[in-house]
């Protein structure tokens, strides 16, 4: 992972570390979606890299699961999926689910600013209940639900050219 995509992806991880510390709902909420069963804690089940390769237009020739977090004592599960891709680049994954309804205004814009460290992202219009899209390590952040969050990290030569439209690609398949 290249410097750029680990601190976007570090900036996003805690971010949304501490959110969903209250409430007693389960904390893997299970929901169907196009590619597997929801489950935070394994991103690259979530979206399967055959799946990928064709919403981004590029192969994808491994996937790693990485910084695998379990819900426990109230605390949002979350994971890591880093896709590696024929163009030499790399997209990560990353999935949370909180352990009870958590989505509020004031999440979606601690995350615009990555709580006031990086300039502001964008809105991206319907995808889930609210979407960012940040030139800056071309990323997508994706509130599905009250529950369910996904940040999309393109690097490398899959950066260049329609990122943007790549990674809304790839989130439409987990809507």
């Amino acid at each position: 992972m290249n410097t750029s995509m680990g601190t976007v992806a570090a900036l996003a991880l805690a971010a949304l570390a501490g959110c969903g510390n209250s409430g007693d709902a389960p904390g893997n909420a299970t929901a169907t979606t196009t590619t597997a069963t929801w489950n935070a804690e394994d991103a690259c089940a979530i979206l399967d890299k055959n799946v990928a390769a064709a919403a981004l237009g590029i192969g994808v020739t491994k996937t790693e699961l990485g910084s695998v977090s379990p819900a426990a004592e109230g605390r949002a599960a979350f994971s890591m999926c880093t896709y590696t891709l024929a163009d030499g680049g790399q997209m990560m994954l990353l999935t949370r689910t909180a352990p009870n309804g958590d989505f509020a205004s004031s999440d979606v814009e601690a995350s615009r600013t990555a709580d006031g460290t990086m300039p502001p992202a964008s809105d991206v219009p319907g995808l889930g209940r609210a979407a960012l899209w940040r030139d800056q390590g071309a990323q997508l952040q994706v509130f599905l639900d009250d529950r369910r969050y996904v940040a999309i990290n393109l690097s490398g030569p899959s950066a260049t050219g329609d990122a943007k439209g790549r990674t809304i690609a790839v989130a439409k398949k987990m809507l």
